[in-house]
């Protein structure tokens, strides 16, 4: 059953779904083509028979896995990458940049805030479209694009009061933090919720360890956010694993009232864990992101490019 609202290039809604997200047969060669898009990225003169060797390398890993999450595959790819480049980090540059890009843009982000008739839509709509900023996605998306028609974008009024009341009555909130860059979006979050709701106790997850561009305790750090939060570490992948995360994560996660989780990595391993018996959050958990590839665009029936708010019953 799927309650959906529609305006602009906003996909909102209030979801009980009966079919959970799964992996599918499309998943596995885009691991693999991600291996090669992220080579060449890195490496531009990696020779072609080097990129085979690290394929090959994911390949053997992947046939060994009985998984159904797709962020343990993830982490095989990141993981081999970064053995075969003899990098722990090798997006730490990248990483870098993309923070200090949207760092730049907070003066005009935050007077843009101060101006709104309706800060909160325009806040969430922040969060949604910095997740446009991922090295893992098949295709290729533009940040700058999405920000300057920002002002086209709507997110239903049904769904954004919904989030609001779920928003007022929490006193302990979780972030789920993604990529780099768009962690900068998630900071400015923060500081409106310290702002309009100080008594509110905010905690921000981070990976807990390298992968792809998303942002880890280092990068939260330096881009400010572990000052004006609680920054807990989760897994080293490109989603949440919950034997891998920290103590302070899991607490974290199953003590708090409101759970926002970013980006695809965290969507595919979260969705339907509200109707699980463990690791089953107390409260809301909503996801907000960009629909990036064509699996996560067919399972909300959008088109890829979309922007996505959604939260669990």
């Amino acid at each position: 059953m799927k309650a959906e609202l529609r305006k602009g290039n906003f996909y909102a809604g209030v979801y009980l779904r009966k079919i959970r997200m799964k992996i599918h047969a499309e998943c596995f060669p885009c691991l693999l083509n991600q291996v090669l898009k992220n080579a060449r990225k890195l490496k531009p003169k990696m020779e072609n028979h080097a990129i085979i060797d690290i394929q090959r390398a994911v390949m053997q890993k992947i046939i060994k896995e009985n998984q159904t999450k797709l962020p343990y595959y993830g982490k095989i790819v990141y993981d081999t990458l970064a053995e075969y480049l003899h990098e722990i980090d090798p997006y730490r540059k990248i990483k870098q940049r993309d923070n200090n890009r949207v760092l730049k843009l907070i003066p005009s982000l935050t007077a843009q805030l101060a101006k709104s008739q309706d800060p909160l839509q325009l806040v969430v709509k922040f969060m949604i479209i910095g997740n446009t900023i991922d090295f893992g996605a098949p295709y290729n998306s533009d940040l700058w694009e999405d920000l300057e028609k920002i002002n086209e974008l709507h997110i239903p009024d049904e769904i954004l009061d919904e989030f609001e009341a779920d928003l007022e009555k929490s006193s302990q909130i979780m972030i789920i933090g993604d990529n780099c860059g768009e962690a900068v979006f998630d900071k400015i979050f923060v500081e409106y919720l310290k702002k309009h709701y100080p008594a509110k106790r905010i905690f921000y997850g981070v990976r807990g360890g390298p992968a792809i561009n998303d942002i880890t305790l280092k990068e939260a750090e330096e881009i400010g956010i572990t000052s004006i939060c609680n920054v807990v570490e989760g897994s080293a992948c490109p989603g949440v694993i919950f034997e891998e995360v920290s103590p302070e994560f899991s607490q974290a996660f199953h003590s708090s009232d409101l759970i926002l989780a970013k980006g695809q990595g965290n969507f595919e391993s979260l969705e339907g864990i509200s109707h699980e018996s463990e690791n089953r959050p107390k409260g809301s958990l909503y996801f907000l992101l960009k629909a990036k590839c064509e699996v996560v665009a067919a399972y909300f029936n959008v088109p890829i490019g979309s922007l996505i708010i959604k939260k669990e019953l």
